[in-house]
């Protein structure tokens, strides 16, 4: 029997977030739902954070967007842009 680390998992997940094609947004979701619940269940889920557009190649879609105004909203442009920790 072969075992992999929860780490590797969460590597390769964070990976697929940052560097996909945009249109695999579907994709990148049910990856988010299958890797956190094994990260939930291995008891080693930390959370997560929205990718930024220092933390994606240039031109593809990014996962947040923090507001300069002091009243102003943050917006989410791809919910399935994140990282988790």
């Amino acid at each position: 029997m072969k075992t992999i680390k929860i780490e590797t998992i969460k590597a390769s997940a964070n990976a697929l977030f940052r560097g996909s094609a945009d249109e695999m947004a579907a994709q990148r979701a049910a990856v988010q739902y299958f890797v956190g619940d094994l990260l939930m269940k291995a008891n080693a889920y930390k959370g997560f954070r929205y990718l930024e557009a220092n933390d994606v190649a240039p031109g593809k879609s990014i996962g947040l967007i923090r507001t300069t105004e002091p009243d102003g909203s943050h917006t989410f442009p791809d919910d399935s842009r994140i990282a988790f920790l």
